[in-house]
């Protein structure tokens, strides 16, 4: 087992009988020492930083209830592509073990985590958890890549409040990351994507933009489309970047399950695209997966919106392997 890692309540492998009907529990595998992988699952179940902010707790519990859901969920065959991922290697790395009351010692965890799995040339796919576990990862993305970084933030929110008092909240992480990692990500290789109405402050728009940011709001994305709106932003962000997803984006009638729910965001459909094309670009080094609070969810909506936004992004990255776009 990596450093700082343990294994998940949840397994959700399964062997497999019948290989021309393979699920996702049959090919995501459990970390193994000496393992080859080309994509790493890891939990982070911590939500301390949401509370910090004033948000409701449960964000916690979303890595354990996403792999339920995932053990239960799908097969490995997009109609829609027209694209199998069965071959593809996955790993569940487990949870990492997060210290209560010390976010900066949780984050320095994660780091490190995710260094080691970006060293072994995988491309890791964080379950949280707050928001500001992205600071962590991005951390390690900087620390592990040989060009500038960037990033796309599909999100209701920017998440770029500072630091206050000395007390990490969940939206501080790309404000964090701007500032602290201002020698490897730079604002003007970032993109906030999905923003609805009346769910950010102007001060912080103004920021983004002061440092060559981009903004893509929801309304502009209808405009554009999907698609169009994530080719920009993937040539914004550059040929070395992260990609991350706040389960609040979505509205809410689709993603009651979350910690701060919006009724106006992004439709499933929308949503799903995005971690497809997220998943077919090269560009992508890691993804984030954050803000799932299974305590709030209606029926599974959520968990199982999450499961599927994780299998378009595996048959994009199937598709990625193939060169096939």
């Amino acid at each position: 087992m990596l450093a700082h890692l343990k294994s998940p309540k949840t397994v959700i492998h399964e062997p497999c009988n019948r290989m021309d009907d393979r699920r996702l529990k049959h090919i995501i595998l459990p970390w193994e020492e000496g393992i080859e992988a080309q994509l790493a699952l890891v939990g982070v179940p911590f939500d301390e930083a949401i509370t910090a902010g004033g948000g409701r707790a449960g964000a916690s519990e979303g890595p354990d209830a996403i792999r339920q859901t995932l053990k239960r969920y799908g097969t490995t065959y997009c109609t829609e592509h027209e694209v199998d991922f069965g071959d593809l290697e996955i790993v569940d790395c487990g949870d990492l073990e997060v210290v209560p009351g010390e976010t900066e010692e949780t984050h320095s965890r994660l780091t490190h985590v995710i260094s080691a799995l970006l060293q072994q040339g995988m491309l890791p796919i964080t379950l949280g958890g707050g928001h500001d576990l992205s600071f962590a990862t991005i951390r390690a993305l900087v620390e592990n890549s040989k060009s500038p970084v960037g990033g796309i933030n599909v999100d209701a929110h920017l998440d770029l409040r500072p630091v206050t008092d000395g007390v990490i909240t969940s939206g501080t992480p790309f404000r964090r990351a701007l500032e602290e990692l201002s020698g490897g990500f730079y604002g003007n290789r970032f993109v906030e994507l999905g923003m609805a109405g009346h769910s950010n402050a102007k001060v912080h728009c103004d920021y983004l933009k002061k440092q060559g940011g981009v903004l893509i709001p929801l309304t502009q994305l209808h405009l554009d489309g999907v698609e169009a709106s994530m080719q920009t932003a993937l040539q914004q962000a550059g040929d070395s970047a992260f990609f991350s997803i706040d389960i609040d984006a979505i509205q809410q009638a689709f993603a009651p399950g979350c910690s701060a729910p919006a009724p106006v965001g992004l439709t499933p459909a929308e949503v799903t695209s995005l971690a497809y094309w997220a998943g077919a670009s090269p560009t992508i080094k890691l993804f984030d997966l954050m803000e799932f609070c299974p305590r709030f969810d209606s029926d599974s909506r959520t968990a199982r919106l999450a499961a599927s936004i994780l299998c378009y992004f595996f048959t994009g990255f199937a598709q990625r392997l193939e060169g096939s776009l």
